[in-house]
């Protein structure tokens, strides 16, 4: 039986563009091996200067349909966008003063840079690191976590080959443990003003963990649009591709 502590972590002051990541990272609380850290993509971006000027830009909406992999024509509750093979609206870019706040260039390298860190300071063998971001889902309301980038342990558990509690041999399923692991770090840090940019997670299952920073390859991960279960439905529109998705790893 899995049981999971998850503790948000508080910083003292808001992050500021021009903060340094590592001076974050210090901030938080003394780590076990295999604990999970969940950093929130807003904080990364920040951290990582992926910051753009509004006044250097002639609308937010120019700069959405820069960043998406795919968008969509805008509806009624903002443009439809497809980054980093998950659905968004306005490509994840989100809104801090002066300052657009985009997503990570590359999550997955923010993440192993992020565990490498962790691990050092902490001499750790195992760690998990999860860059989070959050969006909405079809036919719910409200805002869910997700993963953007992960890194030392296997975002997918397989469940091929056990039994079910009927006795019934299972053949397709699998267990996506980092959007789960994001909803619930993101729960715990708030969408808000809670001052609460990472959230440690304990308790994890030893055989998840990876001693390296590869994991499974992005592709086994992410799912093309045209191969979705979804199919039909992602593609049933006239996306406007900026261009193809690559390999992160």
């Amino acid at each position: 039986m899995v049981k999971l502590i998850i503790r948000a972590c508080r910083v003292a002051k808001v992050v500021q563009p021009g903060d340094r990541l590592f001076s974050l990272l210090r901030q938080l609380p003394k780590l076990k091996n295999r604990d999970v850290v969940a950093v929130s993509s807003k904080v990364i971006g920040i951290l990582e200067r992926r910051l753009v000027r509004k006044r250097d830009v002639k609308t937010k909406d120019d700069l959405i349909k820069a960043e998406a992999d795919a968008y969509l024509p805008r509806g009624a509750w903002g443009r439809l966008t497809r980054k980093f093979s998950a659905l968004s609206l306005a490509a994840g870019i989100d809104e801090f003063g002066e300052w657009f706040v985009l997503l990570p260039k590359n999550p997955d390298k923010s993440a192993m840079k992020i565990r490498n860190f962790l691990k050092g300071r902490n001499h750790l063998h195992e760690l998990g690191v999860i860059i989070t971001d959050s969006h909405t889902v079809p036919l719910r309301r409200g805002k869910l976590g997700y993963a953007l980038g992960y890194a030392g342990f296997n975002p997918l558990r397989s469940y091929w080959g056990r039994k079910n509690v009927s006795g019934r041999i299972m053949v397709h399923t699998l267990a996506n443990l980092a959007d789960a692991l994001s909803s619930a770090a993101v729960l715990a840090m708030g969408e808000g003003g809670e001052r609460a940019p990472a959230a440690v997670i304990a308790g994890l299952p030893k055989d998840i963990f990876t001693k390296s920073n590869m994991t499974v390859p992005y592709s086994a991960f992410h799912v093309p649009a045209r191969d979705d279960i979804f199919a039909p439905l992602l593609t049933s529109r006239s996306w406007k591709e900026k261009r193809k998705q690559k390999n992160r790893r």
